[in-house]
């Protein structure tokens, strides 16, 4: 079967270069699409390129501006619109903080299919009101379900499926809810398996193709969330990553900085942990700065 690998990202450049090139090195793709607002210079795989500008957020009428890639935009394209772009029966999507990284845990039986994502649990916070809601899922395996999007397979089927008009985007205040991975493996989910015949992955298959929460032996074949980083990487690459992950990412006190910190722990990346507390600091005092300006 074939299949291809896409990212869709204006932000973090240098990590989403990182990304595709880490993706490449361990599986190789039939094809390579990349969406951005800019040429990526320093991806060293053949690759397709699109501008975001003209493809997916096209250029405002009046202020004759590029519309920037909202989350809305965002979902609304891998939701309804990367159809036209899929050339193989299948694709993986990745994003700058969740991408392909073992060759040696891929199986063909990936590829048995139609959507393979992270596993999140119910209780996780941002998603524990909307999940509780779904009876389809107290029966899940420890509260877990399939899965996350940042680094997820999808089929051609299911690409074809979602272009049902019994099937819409859902706009909401909450961004869970706003997320194309959701509607799909929650709102649409029971629809998806008895209107298409669409094949969600069982939880010990979404663990060996790519985990988020349970990231604890580096046992998958990709992974999402930037804080997972130390258990896939080098110390030397985790200070790179850091240094080049956009500020807005990092907060001191949030769960994802706090995870990052207790993944360098486990792995003995003293450096690493000395270098975001740098980071951290720098972040702290130019925000002292700027509310003293005030």
């Amino acid at each position: 079967m074939s299949i291809s690998l896409m990212s869709v990202s204006n932000i973090n450049h240098e990590l989403t270069e990182f990304s595709i090139n880490k993706s490449c090195e361990a599986k190789k793709f039939d094809e390579v699409l990349v969406f951005s607002d800019q040429t990526l210079p320093n991806l060293k795989y053949a690759h397709t390129y699109h501008d975001i500008a003209t493809s997916i957020a096209p250029y405002d009428k009046t202020t004759r501006k590029p519309v920037p890639l909202t989350l809305d935009i965002y979902c609304d394209f891998l939701f309804k619109h990367m159809g036209p772009y899929v050339n193989t029966e299948h694709v993986i999507s990745i994003q700058y903080d969740g991408f392909c990284v073992n060759q040696d845990e891929w199986t063909d039986e990936f590829l048995d299919y139609d959507y393979i994502g992270s596993p999140t649990h119910k209780k996780w916070y941002p998603l524990a009101n909307s999940l509780i809601q779904h009876k389809a899922y107290d029966s899940s395996p420890n509260g877990w379900y399939n899965g996350g999007g940042g680094c997820s397979l999808r089929s051609k089927k299911l690409i074809t499926a979602l272009q049902d008009p019994e099937i819409s985007v859902f706009i909401s205040n909450k961004n869970y809810q706003r997320c194309e991975d959701w509607s799909i493996s929650v709102r649409y989910r029971e629809y998806l398996e008895k209107a298409h015949g669409i094949k969600f992955a069982p939880l010990e298959m979404s663990l060996k193709f790519s985990t988020e929460l349970l990231t604890g032996l580096n046992f998958s074949f990709g992974f999402h969330g930037w804080e997972n980083i130390p258990l896939f990487f080098t110390e030397k690459e985790c200070i790179w990553y850091i240094e080049n992950l956009q500020k807005e990412n990092l907060k001191r006190g949030h769960y994802m900085t706090r995870r990052f910190a207790a993944m360098c722990w486990i792995q003995n990346y003293h450096q690493a942990l000395s270098h975001l507390d740098h980071v951290l600091n720098k972040i702290d005092q130019n925000i002292r700065n700027n509310n003293y300006s005030r």
